[in-house]
């Protein structure tokens, strides 16, 4: 059997496929992130070159928005649905079903986080009539 033939059979080309495309998928976000940073980083040097003051919006880091409690139910809504589907799917006795405690578990863990962390003050907003 020729060898490029047998590399790209599928038993050989669908598993390695399986396995790259997380990384890929990984790969463009952290490309699409760095354009990001960079044409932002690029406006503030371009402002600065000619002198012009800087918004206060391009300053800020960017932040995720949303409660951190709601990041946190999903979580665990991901892990129980998941234990659930894969429990159903392939039966119990497979041990399949425990994948979804990952996500549960981490849902948990945050949800302790939340209650045990102090919860730090919100930093006043500023309105237009502050800038000036």
């Amino acid at each position: 059997m020729d060898p490029w033939n047998r590399l790209l059979s599928p038993e050989l080309l669908i598993p390695v496929c399986g396995m790259l495309m997380p990384l890929a998928i990984v790969v463009i976000a952290l490309n699409f992130a760095y354009k990001y940073q960079e044409r932002k980083h690029r406006t503030i040097v371009d402002l600065l070159e000619k002198g012009l003051p800087v918004p206060r919006e391009l300053l800020r880091s960017s932040r995720r928005t949303g409660s951190a409690l709601m990041r946190a139910l999903t979580l665990v809504g991901v892990g129980v649905g998941t234990s659930a589907f894969l429990g159903a799917m392939f039966q119990f006795d497979h041990g399949l079903w425990a994948a979804g405690l990952i996500p549960l578990a981490i849902g948990v863990a945050q949800l302790i986080a939340l209650k045990i962390e102090p919860q730090p003050p919100e930093p006043p907003e500023l309105s237009s009539i502050d800038l000036q």
